[in-house]
């Protein structure tokens, strides 16, 4: 089977995905309250109530209503959100999904960095301490919930002492050069705004300070995954003929392990590693409300307490796509790797 032919066959068959992931958030939401609730305060007169219905299509039955939605889905109508100043939901994600992006990737470059290492050289030094401490390291990174991990990260790198260099001041002091809030957004993406379009060397500085910890928070989960990943994937490796074969020829251990046996290990880390940033966005949503990062998850997090339906119906299905799309991409890096998997 042609390239061509296995992305166009894995596009259709993602379809019924997220179809699927939008018709249970749907039902899910609109069955569970008044969607009507959050268009409506004590100042509503109520002869504009049922206009209201009207307007937004609440008073049809609730099969229309959802046929409706998928109507205006396919024609770039993600509906308004409520809680972001009755904006449209897609120019909202537009806005907000850079600053996630920036998140992300910086968590999982950071993920990918250390737990790829850590894991070849924990499989390397097996049973010794370095592979001791490393799945230890790793035990605790699976162990921790990420919002108490987050929390302790702040009071303790916070409150506690000092970092980079910043000296600890008292609550309600201004300790930040970036107004998330007046921050004039090009792309954004912070890091870029801040030092291409800003042209602020400050600000820059500052939103790398803004990053570190969230992203640390954010990834440290992935990187454990990624190192236990590695490891038992690399001893596999290791115990097989060809590892023997390449050893018996005088070839020295460095070259065995990273030219013979990394590539082949890489396969089942790829698709943790793949899997896993489509992760890094819903662990965004705790990660950037505990840290005040102005991406998607912390927008995700007030349209859950202010019952905003169509904010958390776009939310969630952006997270089903970008699962999709990461499944799509892991199947293609596969075959990159090991040329004897096939894409039939």
């Amino acid at each position: 089977m042609k390239l061509r032919d296995f992305i166009l066959r894995r596009v259709l068959l993602a379809i019924p995905v997220v179809f699927g992931v939008l018709t249970i958030t749907w039902f899910l939401a609109y069955v569970i309250g008044n969607p009507v609730a959050l268009y409506i305060n004590e100042n509503t007169p109520a002869a504009a109530i049922p206009a209201i219905y009207e307007a937004h299509g609440f008073n049809e039955p609730l099969h229309i209503q959802y046929f409706l939605y998928i109507s205006n889905l396919l024609q770039g109508d993600w509906g308004i959100s409520a809680s972001t100043s009755f904006r449209p939901v897609l120019e909202v994600i537009a806005q907000k999904f850079p600053a996630t992006i920036e998140l992300s990737i910086i968590a999982m470059i950071f993920a990918i960095l250390a737990g790829i290492p850590l894991g070849i050289i924990s499989a390397t030094k097996k049973d010794q301490m370095v592979d001791h401490v490393t799945r230890l390291f790793s035990l605790a990174g699976v162990s921790m919930p990420i919002f108490w991990f987050a929390l302790m990260l702040k009071y303790v790198l916070f409150y506690q002492l000092t970092i980079m260099g910043l000296p600890h001041l008292p609550p309600g002091e201004r300790y930040s050069l970036i107004n998330f809030r007046s921050f004039e957004y090009t792309t954004g993406f912070i890091l870029v705004d801040s030092l291409l379009f800003a042209g602020d060397l400050r600000l820059f500085i500052d939103g790398v300070l803004h990053l570190i910890m969230p992203a640390f928070c954010l990834g440290y989960l992935t990187l454990a995954i990624i190192t236990r990943m590695m490891r038992s994937s690399m001893l596999e490796v290791l115990k097989e003929d060809y590892i023997t074969l390449a050893r018996s020829k005088g070839l020295t251990e460095r070259i065995v392990v990273y030219r013979h046996a990394l590539r082949n290990a890489m396969i089942p880390t790829v698709t943790v590693i793949g899997l896993a940033f489509g992760a890094l966005i819903t662990g965004a949503v705790l990660t950037e409300t505990i840290f005040n990062w102005p991406g998607l998850g912390r927008w995700a997090v007030r349209a859950i307490f202010f019952s905003d339906l169509a904010a958390i119906n776009g939310f969630t299905l952006l997270v089903a796509l970008v699962f999709v799309s990461a499944n799509l991409i892991v199947d293609l890096v596969y075959g990159t790797l090991d040329p004897r998997i096939r894409f039939g």
